[in-house]
Formats: structure tokens, C-alpha cells, sequence
């Protein structure tokens, strides 16, 4: 078992916790003091199968007294370690997705809003996407090795590059450089980022530390070994880390099943040869820019539009290799206002439904706790046949809110290359049920075991037994389960519109269930 699978696992307890995730509410300028009783409550408590950390990478080094600090003899240190902050929803999951921070920042970035609203990784969770929020090697809880910095600090030259701890200013590094309005406290008309909360987030900063990270940056390995420890996994970048992923993919692509950049200062098309290009076109990505992108950021000559512009190269040279990479603006997407912080803009939600839809329409084929076995004979690396062996990954229990009674869920599975194919083994025990429903695209229901019950919206309750299957019309409002006197298991079957799976409703009360055929 490896060593992430273990650490999480010594974390996993099989209960479900209600935890109701909170934020800070937005202060004006100039900073004051934030209030307990100011702090804002989701309505729904947010349901979880296991939250935690652990690290990723490391290695333990010699170091001298002056090394440490001198505070003590000799003796070694673990340096170049990646922390990771992870959170499991309750019921089947889908692929999990691990949030990788910019320059001057952490994984903070992805919490609580600087104006008090839900964050990232709880939105994702919430979705149903298993999160793990990481700080990049040298940064904030995954630390730095301090071992170059004591010996410059007492006036030893090391190597010929002068090092330094990087940090941004509030008035350009954030301000003008995020693009909240055109000079320092001055807004523009449409901004979506909650600039009275300015100096909330100016709070996030952090010295970055990079310059004492050694190359390549130990990131890379330890994101691709991150997700090859998931089975499958979509990283997600910002800024500074935007061409994180792709690193990690040219490393091992194994776990990789897309990448999703925001405003990345740099996709690679300047330093990635044609031969890198061809392997990184058999990752789906999706790269994001906001609004205001010409404008002067007041921190150097770069514009973010001369960023994007980097990556509309690497797009068209991605997609001439026989990629798929989707480039967007918010505007185009008809979103106007948006910062270069988008997960922390006023209209984070939606921003986030269009990325949680992409990845269901577009991610490589696989689930979220396993990854399919494929063809060894494909070309190139293609996934084609692919195969969910019998209880793996082991069972999930249907989530509270969308049953009744006890259901277990097994071997979900998602077609690949374009496909919106996906499902599940679905076991109902008796008197267990499913609540009202509907599907976009459709379901069909495939009874392998015992005998059930399904009923449309204004119908009657059929019976359905094994060797049966029921079809369910696109956006048909229903439910199925088991009978009051026998167990039930299907395979489900459907299609995605536009990303969107399922839409759930009320549970089948008892009064409704009783009505089933004696």
C-alpha cells in the first residue's frame, strides 16, 4: 500500500461527520479587527466521509549547527515535503480534484472568501469532487529548507544567483496586478472581487520562499505522485503554479485524468518542446482568464493578456498534436468583472459550476476511488476498453440525503475519449429507496438481484425483478428501490447534458412507498 493510500486511510472513520464550514465576514479598509459573531454559517451542514493531511515527498539531508540555526549539533532534516489538506464527501464521489495555489499565497486560497463566502474546497466537496487542497513545496505549511538561507544570512556566498523571500505588496503586487481596479483603492464598475475585503486577502499573503526550492521544483513529482496515489485525479492550478500540472503530467501522467489552469502566468509554450506537446495532448485541459486583461497591472511590463496570449499559442500547438484544450475568458462566458482571483470573485459559484461541468463532460475516463483497468494493446496510450473489476473499489454508502434505508454503491464508471456514459452497481436492502429524481439525458435501469420498485412522477409503482430493465425519459421525475419484502441490485445507465448527471428532489415518503404493489 503506498504511503498516501496509508495516510489516509489511518484517517478514514467509518462515520459520517456534519461539519458546518464557516468564513470570515469582509471588513473595509483599513484592517480591523475581524468578529467571532461576525462569521457566516452555510444553511445545510456539509456531510463528510473523512477529512484530513499528510505529505507528499521529502527527503531527509545532513545539516551542520549553522545549517539549524545553531541551536543544537549537527544532525539531519526532512526538506521538500508537500502538504496536503483533504476532505471526502459523504455517498458515491466522483473524481477528485486537488487545488494547487499561486505566488505569495497558500492553499488558503481555495477556503473561506475574504468576504465570508463558501470557498472552493468546500463548494467542490459539496459537488461531490473529493478535494485536497496542497501548499507548494517552500510555502506555508509545507515549509522551506532553511539550511541556504542561515548559511547566506551568515555572509556565506552559495551559488551565483542572489536569493531572496518574495512577497507581494497590497497597492501593485495585489491590487492593480489582480486587477481590481485600475489604481489602489479605486475599484472597477464591474468588479466581482469583494474589494471592501481587500485587506482580508492581503492577510493571506505569505513570504514565498521559491528562490530556496531546489529545480526542478519537487512539486511536480510530488502532484503526479499525489495523483497517481488517488487513482485518478484532475489537478487544478493558479497563476504561478498554472503549468504545475503539466509538469507533473511530463513526469508520470498515470493519475492524471485532466488539468484546469486559472489564469496560469505561464502555460509552458515558451520552454515545452514539440515532444513535451505530444504527450500533454493526451490530457484533457481547460484553461480560464477573467475580465480587464489589457490593462497595465502596475507590477512589471507583462500584461495578463500577454499571458493569455502565451497560452493561445499553446493551445493551437496542443491542439494541432490532436489534443483537447478549451481556452476561455469569463466574458466570453458572459461574466463580466472578474479578477485574477476568481475563486474568490463574488461569482466564485458559478464559475465553479462551469469547471465541475467540464470535468464531467471532459476528464479522461475513470472513477473516483479506482482506475479502470485499460487495453494494454492501445496505441499511443488511448484508453478504449476499459474494465471495473467486482468490488473495486470497495462499496460507498448511498448519501443520506438522496436515500432511504441502507444502499451501497459499487464499480461506478464513466466512459472516456467524449463519451457521457457513466453509472454504478446500485444494492438496495429492503424497504430502501432512492428519493425523487430526474435525469437529463435518461436512465436505464438493468436488475441483476431480487426484485424492486420504480414509479414516474403521476404513475403508478411498477415491479421490477431480476432480468428486467426500466427506461426513464430525459428529465422524467422518479424513483426506484427495493420492495418491502425483498432486496434489490441494478446497474444504472445514462448520459450527462452539459455536464449536469442527476437532479434530486424530496424523498419518497413513507406514505408514497406504502403504496407499492402487496
Amino acid at each position: 500500500m503506498s504511503y498516501i493510500a496509508r495516510s489516509i486511510l489511518r484517517n478514514i472513520r467509518a462515520v459520517r461527520v456534519a461539519a458546518m464550514m464557516t468564513g470570515v465576514l469582509a471588513i473595509s479598509m483599513p484592517a480591523l479587527a475581524q468578529k467571532l459573531e461576525s462569521v457566516a454559517v452555510p444553511s445545510t451542514p456539509l456531510v463528510l466521509k473523512a477529512r484530513g493531511s499528510f505529505y507528499v515527498g521529502g527527503e531527509t539531508v545532513e545539516q551542520t549547527p549553522a545549517e539549524l540555526g545553531n541551536a543544537g549539533p549537527a544532525d539531519v532534516a526532512t526538506v521538500n515535503q508537500m502538504y496536503v489538506e483533504y476532505m471526502i464527501p459523504d455517498g458515491t464521489p466522483k473524481l477528485p480534484v486537488v487545488m494547487v495555489h499561486g505566488a505569495g499565497l497558500s492553499g488558503k486560497s481555495y477556503d473561506t472568501t475574504p468576504d465570508g463566502r463558501m470557498g472552493w474546497f468546500e463548494y467542490f466537496v459539496r459537488k461531490s469532487h473529493p478535494t485536497y487542497v496542497v501548499d507548494q513545496v517552500g510555502r506555508a505549511r509545507s515549509g522551506f529548507n532553511q539550511g541556504l538561507l542561515n548559511r547566506l544570512l551568515a555572509g556565506e556566498k552559495v551559488g551565483d544567483q542572489p536569493r531572496s523571500a518574495f512577497r507581494f505588496g497590497n497597492r501593485s503586487g495585489v491590487w492593480t496586478n489582480f486587477r481590481f481596479g485600475p489604481k489602489y483603492g479605486e475599484s472597477f464598475p464591474e468588479s466581482q472581487f469583494p474589494t471592501d475585503a481587500g485587506e482580508e486577502l492581503a492577510k493571506q499573503g505569505i513570504p514565498d520562499m521559491r528562490a530556496f526550492v531546489p529545480a526542478p521544483n519537487p512539486t511536480f513529482k510530488a502532484l503526479a505522485d499525489l495523483s497517481v496515489g488517488l487513482k485518478g485525479a484532475v489537478l487544478m492550478s493558479h497563476s504561478q503554479s498554472g503549468h504545475f500540472p503539466m509538469e507533473a503530467a511530463l513526469l508520470n501522467p498515470e493519475g492524471i485524468r485532466a488539468i484546469v489552469a486559472l489564469e496560469p502566468g505561464t502555460c509552458g509554450n515558451d520552454f515545452f518542446s514539440d515532444e513535451k506537446v505530444q504527450r500533454l495532448a493526451k490530457i484533457p485541459m481547460l484553461i480560464i482568464f477573467g475580465d480587464y486583461l489589457p490593462v497595465p497591472t502596475g507590477f512589471g511590463p507583462m500584461t495578463w493578456q500577454s499571458r493569455l496570449d502565451g497560452c493561445t499559442a499553446f493551445e493551437k500547438r496542443i491542439k494541432a498534436a490532436g489534443g483537447r484544450l478549451q481556452l476561455v475568458t469569463t466574458p466570453s462566458l458572459g461574466m463580466r468583472g472578474n479578477s485574477h482571483m476568481l475563486m474568490q470573485d463574488r461569482n466564485n459559484a458559478q464559475i465553479a459550476d462551469y469547471i465541475i461541468k467540464w470535468i464531467d463532460a471532459n476528464a479522461i475516463g475513470g472513477t473516483a476511488a479506482g482506475k479502470p483497468q485499460t487495453n494494454a494493446g492501445n496505441a499511443a496510450g488511448t484508453e478504449k476498453m476499459q474494465i471495473w473489476r467486482k468490488g473495486s473499489p470497495p462499496a460507498t454508502e448511498g448519501a443520506a440525503s438522496n436515500f432511504t434505508g441502507a444502499v451501497q454503491v459499487t464499480a461506478p464508471y464513466r466512459g472516456s475519449d467524449g463519451s457521457r456514459l457513466r453509472g454504478a452497481t446500485v444494492k438496495f436492502a429492503r424497504g430502501a429507496r432512492t428519493a425523487w429524481h430526474r435525469h437529463p439525458g435518461g436512465q436505464a435501469l438493468i436488475v441483476t438481484e431480487g426484485c424492486g420498485w420504480t414509479q414516474r412522477e403521476g404513475g403508478s409503482i411498477e415491479k421490477i425483478c431480476a432480468g428486467d430493465v426500466a427506461w426513464i425519459a430525459p428529465g422524467e421525475k422518479h424513483w426506484h428501490g427495493a420492495t418491502r419484502t425483498s432486496a434489490m441490485t441494478h446497474v444504472t445507465a445514462s448520459e450527462s447534458v452539459e455536464g449536469e448527471e442527476v437532479e434530486w428532489f424530496e424523498k419518497v415518503s413513507d406514505e408514497e412507498y406504502a403504496r407499492g404493489p402487496r
